[in-house]
């Protein structure tokens, strides 16, 4: 069961960090790749809202895959309960 756990784990974070990866383009070119000069305030506010959050999201993340790998190491099987 822990090679199991171990290799979902690996899998889970991978598939986080590769989200993370893959949204880093569109996310730059939100921030970097406009015109922002003539934008109300609130629409660079809201901007950088969203850049923060994603950025953010990540840390989350994997903490509720570490916590999901923390709980699943605990788990008993049907065979081993008894």
């Amino acid at each position: 069961m822990s090679v199991n756990l171990i290799i979902r784990t690996i899998a889970a974070l991978m598939a986080v960090g590769m989200g993370i990866y893959i949204a880093l383009p569109m996310m730059h070119g939100m921030k970097i790749g406009q015109d922002w000069s003539n934008v109300p305030d609130e629409g660079i506010v809201v901007r950088d809202g969203v850049y923060t959050v994603f950025l953010m999201l990540a840390v989350p993340l994997l903490g509720i895959v570490f916590l999901w790998g923390f709980i699943a190491s605990g788990r008993k099987d049907g065979q081993e309960a008894w």
